[in-house]
């Protein structure tokens, strides 16, 4: 009995006031390592899908920023019957950073289709044609 208290005030068999390692405590201690394992993988999960959710909203951001960015210089260019630089000088943007945001919004869009294929190519592969 003074074996098993002395395990569940410490949880671990490494103490020394532990003077008998029967089954129970053994069995004990095995259940114990289990759940200790499980919330740690549990919490490096969490960080890992907490990690995934920021970079997630950052990136949200910083791709609606470049589209409205873009969006604006074509609706001044339509608009306001500017040419590019005219439009991006009166938005106060280089006609470079225009360039780079549809640049890059172009990467995503064809990243994103890359990634939509894929998916329907599983949906195919795993779909029971009979």
């Amino acid at each position: 009995m003074i074996s098993l208290l002395q395990y569940m005030k410490y949880t671990t068999l490494e103490n020394s006031n532990i003077t008998v390692k029967d089954a129970r405590i053994l069995d004990l201690d095995r259940f114990v390592r289990e759940v200790k394992q499980s919330e740690e993988w549990e919490a490096v999960e969490m960080n890992i899908f907490e990690t995934g959710v920021e970079r997630g909203k950052e990136l949200g951001i910083e791709e609606g920023s470049l589209r409205t960015l873009v969006k604006y210089v074509e609706l001044s260019m339509k608009n306001f019957h500017m040419d590019l630089p005219e439009a991006c000088k009166g938005l106060e943007i280089s006609v470079e950073e225009y360039e780079k945001a549809k640049q890059q919004i172009a990467q995503w869009e064809e990243e994103a289709q890359a990634r939509q294929e894929e998916v329907d190519e599983d949906d195919d592969d795993n779909y029971d044609y009979d």
